[in-house]
């Protein structure tokens, strides 16, 4: 069981739509209390969170046996959004995010996504910088790469010419 999507966490907590979906009971509270009765089940279950507040709570509460650090929208691509932050700043965030985390469940399997981590040299610095077991890699596979190469040949059908 998991809260990955649809997450309210998706959603800025200064914005618009987050403030209609909590008036209409759509909280990050019932997706905590959701992961705890998929716990008391016997389930497996992961957890996402934004944010170092989230996180405490999503953990502190649900006890998750994977916790997901989304450290932002994936940059790059046509559509993504390039927050500015290098991967060594993303890898430093979710480190810290780790820490305090293991601070309250030290057996968390502890996954790490989005942000600067664009490319598998990017995920390899995650592994090699933070305390994680894994990366998800969502856009980096699913959407970047399609895009590249879309482009590329495009282009190269763009640059055809008929002979003289």
């Amino acid at each position: 069981m998991s809260n990955i999507g649809p997450s309210i966490s998706y959603y800025d907590k200064d914005s618009h739509i987050y403030q209609v979906l909590t008036k209409s009971g759509i909280t990050f509270e019932h997706e905590v209390e959701m992961l705890k009765m998929a716990r008391d089940m016997d389930m497996v279950s992961v957890a996402l969170a934004f944010d170092l507040e989230d996180s405490l709570q999503v953990v502190e509460a649900a006890q998750p046996d994977v916790f997901c650090f989304h450290a932002g929208t994936t940059k790059g691509g046509l559509k993504g959004f390039d927050s500015g932050e290098t991967i060594e700043e993303t890898a430093e965030r979710t480190e810290e995010v780790y820490q305090k985390v293991l601070g309250i469940k030290q057996d968390l399997i502890l996954i790490g996504h989005g942000s600067a981590m664009e490319t598998p040299e990017d995920g390899q610095y995650m592994l090699d910088h933070t305390s994680g077991h894994g990366i998800w890699t969502g856009s980096s596979t699913e959407r970047i790469p399609i895009e590249r190469a879309v482009m590329e040949t495009a282009s190269q059908f763009a640059n055809l010419a008929f002979q003289d």
